[in-house]
């Protein structure tokens, strides 16, 4: 942790966030080269920026105040790893319980409501087909980023309100209370609200599988309809 007497930042947030940066940075370039986009000048400006001012924020902030680190206040995770009984490599294996976190936020939400490009794993299987996979996995990917950003400050608000004597203001510690509330709300939002219908996308020219589906459902019909057709020329000939 780090900060003075009247309120402490979480080392924990602070990289999930830079975390969330670098790799939304990583995601769009690989998104770019899926779909084969150039790479314009405001991704450049503002998401590469942004990227970099994060990192470099949060490198400063380590090395000028990591002698104000507080090992005995940083236990975010570590009674609900013991209660779950996942055996702990090292001693600072808790931090890791943010990501499992934002893992299965991940997987649910990519379960309910991924990306309409993206197919679902199942139909990947099934077609064999790489960029499928690839599709999926990026997929995945950004909902992973998302379910990160919603729970990135899960472990200030247990600092801020598990410990005691409290060391920070209310006006700060609302504040920070409200905002993790606008991004779980957002989050279910996102979830709650129908997306565009998937037959409206197709990326890299792959029909979309609900599309391929249906013309494999049509087959028996089309040749019926085929068979009429040739019967009925060869008649009227």
């Amino acid at each position: 942790m780090l900060g003075g007497s009247t309120g402490l930042l979480k080392k924990e947030t602070l990289f999930a966030l830079v975390v969330v940066e670098a790799s939304n940075v990583l995601l769009i370039v690989c998104l770019l080269a899926y779909h084969n986009k150039a790479v314009h000048f405001d991704f450049l400006l503002v998401d590469c920026t942004s990227a970099i001012v994060s990192i470099c924020a949060f490198v400063y902030l380590y090395r000028n105040f990591r002698g104000t680190y507080e090992r005995q206040r940083d236990t975010f995770g570590q009674k609900y790893l013991r209660l779950l009984r996942v055996p702990s490599c090292c001693p600072s294996s808790h931090v890791c319980f943010l990501y499992i976190l934002a893992f299965i936020g991940a997987f649910s939400m990519f379960l309910i409501r991924r990306s309409p490009h993206a197919p679902s794993v199942s139909d990947a299987a099934r077609y064999g087909h790489s960029r499928l996979a690839v599709g999926m996995l990026l997929s995945f990917w950004e909902c992973y980023n998302d379910s990160i950003l919603a729970l990135a400050l899960l472990p200030q608000l247990f600092m801020f309100y598990n410990k005691r004597p409290r060391r920070v203001t209310n006006l700060l510690g609302t504040f920070v209370a409200m905002l993790f509330c606008a991004r779980v709300l957002a989050f279910i939002y996102w979830y709650a609200v129908p997306g565009p219908p998937r037959d409206q996308a197709v990326r890299g020219g792959i029909p979309p599988i609900s599309l391929i589906r249906r013309f494999n459902n049509l087959r028996p019909q089309l040749a019926a309809l085929k068979g009429l057709m040739d019967s009925g020329e060869a008649s009227f000939g």
